[in-house]
C-alpha cells in the first residue's frame, strides 16, 4: 500500500483561505477582523457542540482520528489484492469457508465473509436438494 500527499486536499485549504482574505479585502475589511479569538469560540464551540449533540462521542473521535487521512492518498496494488482474494478463496474450496474464521485478512470484512458464508451454504442447501 503506497501512500503520498494529496495535494488536491492542501490545495483546497490553500484556496478556501486566499477566497476568505480575497473577500475581505475586497469588501474592505482587514485581516485582524478574523483573528478574533471570541468570535473563534464561538463559531469553533458552537461548531463542536452542535456535532457532539448530532453524533455519538465515540463516532466524533473516531472522525478526528482520521482526520489525517484526508490528507494522504491511499492506494492498494489490485493485483496483490485479487491474489489475496484468490488465496482466501483456495483456502475457503479445500478447508472450507471456518478455515477464515480465524484469520485477520485485510481485505475481507464482516459483510464479505456472511456473504460467502451464506453463498455456501445456499450451494449446501441445494445439493442436498438435488441429491
Amino acid at each position: 500500500m503506497a501512500s503520498g500527499i494529496d495535494k488536491g486536499s492542501f490545495g483546497g485549504i490553500a484556496l478556501a483561505i486566499g477566497g476568505i482574505l480575497l473577500g475581505l479585502t475586497l469588501e474592505g475589511g482587514r485581516i485582524a477582523q478574523l483573528l478574533q479569538p471570541t468570535a473563534a469560540l464561538i463559531v469553533f464551540g458552537g461548531t463542536l457542540g452542535a456535532v457532539l449533540l448530532q453524533f455519538p462521542l465515540a463516532t466524533v473521535l473516531t472522525a478526528f482520528a482520521s482526520l489525517r487521512k484526508v490528507f494522504f492518498e491511499h492506494t492498494d496494488d489490485p493485483v496483490a489484492a485479487v491474489t489475496e482474494m484468490v488465496g482466501y478463496a483456495q483456502k475457503a474450496r479445500k478447508e472450507g469457508i471456518v478455515s477464515l474464521e480465524g484469520m485477520n485478512p485485510r481485505m475481507l470484512e464482516t459483510k464479505l465473509l456472511s456473504f460467502i458464508e451464506e453463498s455456501h451454504k445456499k450451494t449446501r442447501d441445494t445439493e442436498k436438494v438435488m441429491a
